[in-house]
């Protein structure tokens, strides 16, 4: 996997570009100290100036698109002490005096575009509603670069010291719920929610200025002078790329996490593509979608290709209403819920869902059944009648937060079962028509169903264990050693 990476022969901005976010058009916003900000297609060609301000732009989020709310202004920080509402066609709507003792520096939409959140060298943090008015201050410290709103509020505050000079910029991903943050010593480095670190970088050659996650969770972006890095979620780094753009201040990725944009010190706007990623079933290798259960799937901005890997030349073609986040295959169905003809089946949903934070790790599909983890409290599990789209009668609430799960493909529907694993890292064992869950093993890193029995396997402490009968649970416990096998 690595970047494939383009700019412009010749730079649309003559300053140096500070920011940079998309649109729901899947377009591209730059903002630069030329005092403009310009509009670019995905492919890196400029669709012309949106308008020019009168100070220098420091930050720029375009607003969520969620339900019904409209998503057709974003919203620009600035240096003087203000922060601006913009219609889509560049227009002031608002302009709201957030400092009198130095500029915003940073500013990010919540994930329900309900709430708005600045920071910058007066050194406070304060949350503003939609349209603008104060709500809260959250904090009062020195000077703050980067700021991010989680999508859970009402958490205690934590606070712990993560670089040996200023922070430059930090990311946080609601799906794998880490903190990844950069500074002037050079390294970059990965967080869980609670603090504890989980990688560090060897030192750079420049200071990092830019980082952010994919909205999959699954990798992010590094950047720094004349470097783009792109890194697994661990910290590992799959390739380093070498772009003439300076020090990158800004990076952006598009809502299906294919490509991403940069904004370049040195007046450029950077264009990179993921490219070379493989997926494997069976003896059938190709690259990108998705493939299983003897179909593969392609998904375009506005299409949807259903191959049978019988017939290869005629597939199932339909148009696709939104960005797709991720592909989730069954034997029957894949999400959001079509048959593998194209016919939509049902669309599962509940209050309070976010389809950017769904992800294979939260959400399970089999032939009758769909069950997701609701992210706004991570410790419930909500599950869907495919045919139906309505909730099963019986709601699962865990002790703790789960971070995985899976049901179990074969059986009939009376009898499905599901799996996870909780923050402890414990695999627990359940019935969808029953409430309580049976613990199965401790330490478990990851967990699957077998898709044409009812074998269950796991990786824990560096063992591969298969329980070929996991049912034995419900029939007689103490034999349930005599079911596994290392």
């Amino acid at each position: 996997m690595r970047f494939q990476h383009a700019q412009a022969t010749v730079n649309q901005h003559t300053e140096i570009v500070t920011a940079c976010c998309w649109t729901p058009e899947n377009d591209v916003i730059t903002c630069s100290d030329d005092n403009t900000i310009v509009r670019w297609r995905m492919d890196g060609e400029v669709v012309g100036k949106v308008t020019s301000v009168d100070t220098f732009v420091t930050s720029v989020d375009w607003v969520p698109s969620v339900g019904k709310q409209s998503a057709d202004m974003f919203v620009i920080a600035c240096t003087d002490g203000t922060f601006r509402i913009m219609s889509k066609n560049g227009r002031e709507e608002k302009k709201v005096q957030a400092s009198d003792a130095g500029a915003i520096i940073s500013l990010k939409w919540n994930y329900d575009g309900t709430a708005l959140v600045t920071a910058g060298e007066d050194g406070s943090v304060k949350v503003y509603s939609r349209s603008g008015n104060l709500r809260s201050t959250l904090a009062n410290t020195g000077i703050i670069y980067p700021v991010m709103l989680p999508a859970r509020v009402g958490r205690k505050d934590i606070q712990w010291k993560a670089h040996d000079g200023p922070i430059l910029c930090i990311d946080w991903n609601p799906i794998n719920n880490r903190v990844i943050s950069g500074g002037e010593d050079r390294v970059f480095r990965v967080w869980d929610g609670f603090g504890r670190q989980l990688y560090q970088s060897p030192v750079c050659e420049h200071v990092i200025t830019s980082i952010a996650w994919s909205p999959k969770g699954d990798m992010f972006a590094v950047g720094a002078f004349n470097m783009l890095r792109l890194c697994d979620k661990t910290g590992w780094s799959y390739c380093r790329e070498r772009p003439k753009a300076g020090s990158l201040m800004d990076i952006a990725w598009a809502s299906d996490g294919t490509q991403l944009v940069a904004a370049g010190g040195n007046g450029s706007t950077l264009f990179a593509q993921v490219v070379d990623r493989h997926l494997q079933w069976n003896k059938i290798e190709v690259i990108e979608m998705s493939l299983g259960y003897g179909f593969l799937i392609v998904c375009t901005a506005t299409q949807c290709f259903i191959y049978n890997f019988q017939n290869w030349n005629t597939p199932h073609i339909f148009d696709l209403r939104a960005a797709v986040n991720f592909i989730l295959q069954s034997e029957c169905h894949f999400l959001t819920v079509y048959s593998y003809e194209g016919r939509a089946i049902s669309n599962p949903k509940f209050n309070g869902m976010h389809v950017e934070f769904l992800h294979r790790h939260t959400v399970s599909l089999s032939i009758d059944t769909v069950s997701i983890l609701d992210h706004s409290d991570r410790k419930t599990i909500r599950s869907f009648d495919i045919n139906t789209g309505k909730a099963l009668p019986i709601t699962f609430t865990h002790s703790l937060d789960v971070v995985e799960l899976a049901l179990s493909h074969y059986g009939p529907s009376t009898d499905r079962k599901l799996l996870f694993i909780d923050n402890n890292r414990d695999l627990h064992l359940t019935r969808l028509s029953h409430k309580g869950s049976f613990k199965l093993q401790a330490q478990v890193d990851s967990a699957a169903w077998n898709d044409s029995s009812e074998m269950l396997v796991a990786l824990s402490d560096a063992k591969v264990l298969c329980w070929t009968y996991p049912n034995m649970v419900y029939v007689d416990r103490t034999l349930l050693p005599d079911v596994i096998e290392s």
